[in-house]
């Protein structure tokens, strides 16, 4: 049985937020629409809570690192405008996904900042979780960042450990993936042009629609 309510994979471009589109609207208007539907579709499976999986926020090199803070905030800048968000964290939660890891021999580490508890206690969004929670329900969060010293098979490990965390919680979850794919689609982009890039875009779009 699916412990997730919903789940979703979702790109984190700033430019999709509406408040940072600038003076090119259409330029993300099929990705921010379908954001939008994404959105709506978390909120009508009512989870309490929602976990991110990110690959740019606090990261440990060598485990898993979940968010243990009070809370979290952070902004995005883009187009001449900047988007702010803070989001709760839901600690128990964070605690059970720590424990379920620790115990199947997974590594990983809960992190916190600044004090133990209260206002003070608050780690940074990244891009990599404010643009997909721009969309989402205001709703008490969970961000865990991978490991890239870490071998695929450990990150399937951890995916596992996750799955019962979840489940012994008893909690209404959601989770989302955020992630851009290969970041080589054009010449005149940051990071030029690599013709695997759409090798890369197509095998992902086949393992998603064969499960």
């Amino acid at each position: 049985m699916n412990p997730f309510v919903f789940a979703c994979i979702t790109p984190h471009g700033g430019e999709i937020i509406p408040e940072l589109q600038g003076e090119l609207p259409e330029r993300m208007s099929l990705t921010r629409g379908n954001m939008e539907k994404l959105g709506a579709r978390m909120s009508e499976a009512q989870p309490e809570c929602i976990i991110i999986l990110t690959p740019h926020g606090t990261r440990i090199n060598g485990q898993f690192a979940i968010t243990d803070s009070e809370r979290m905030a952070g902004m995005v800048e883009e187009n001449g405008a900047v988007f702010y968000l803070e989001r709760r964290v839901e600690r128990d939660l964070a605690k059970l996904v720590c424990q379920f890891a620790l115990e199947d021999e997974i590594p990983a580490a809960a992190i916190n900042f600044g004090t133990a508890a209260g206002d003070f206690s608050c780690l940074p969004l990244d891009w990599g979780t404010i643009v997909p929670l721009r969309f989402m329900p205001n709703i008490p969060i969970v961000v865990i960042n991978p490991s890239r010293e870490l071998s695929y098979q450990k990150h399937i490990e951890f995916g596992k450990s996750l799955r019962k965390a979840v489940q012994a919680s008893n909690m209404r979850v959601g989770l989302i993936a955020s992630c851009d794919w290969a970041h080589a689609h054009d010449e005149n982009g940051p990071y030029g042009f690599d013709p695997a890039a759409k090798n890369l875009d197509k095998l992902v779009v086949e393992l998603i629609k064969t499960n």
